[in-house]
């Protein structure tokens, strides 16, 4: 899935690959979502990259099939990812609301 992705969105730039690590967080409430956003960016260990807000009412479903999170894309830098090399990896992680999580789970 990972190439298919970078050939046909990306034109073979795999930099722009943001989801290879991803994992989901469900909260109750959207306080819990933005303190949860607040942990990640008081972190100095944490580099957030981007931030897209799917949960916005201005926001038009079509343009997210529909689907309504927040998303985070950070690295993490650390004396141990730079000595790995890895401190340029993106990871994704996906703010969910229990409220949507449960409408896609049955």
């Amino acid at each position: 899935r990972a190439v298919e992705k970078v050939l046909q969105r990306y034109q073979g730039n795999v930099s722009k690959l943001l989801d290879v690590c991803r994992e989901t967080i469900v909260l109750d409430n959207l306080n819990d979502v933005t303190l949860c956003l607040h942990a990640l960016a008081d972190d100095p260990k944490v580099e957030i990259e981007r931030v897209k807000n799917t949960l916005d009412d201005k926001l038009s479903s079509d343009s997210s099939a529909g689907f309504r999170a927040v998303v985070v894309n950070f690295r993490v830098v650390t004396a141990e990812t730079k000595k790995w090399a890895c401190d340029g990896h993106i990871c994704e992680l996906l703010l969910l609301l229990k409220s949507f999580g449960n409408t896609l789970s049955g």
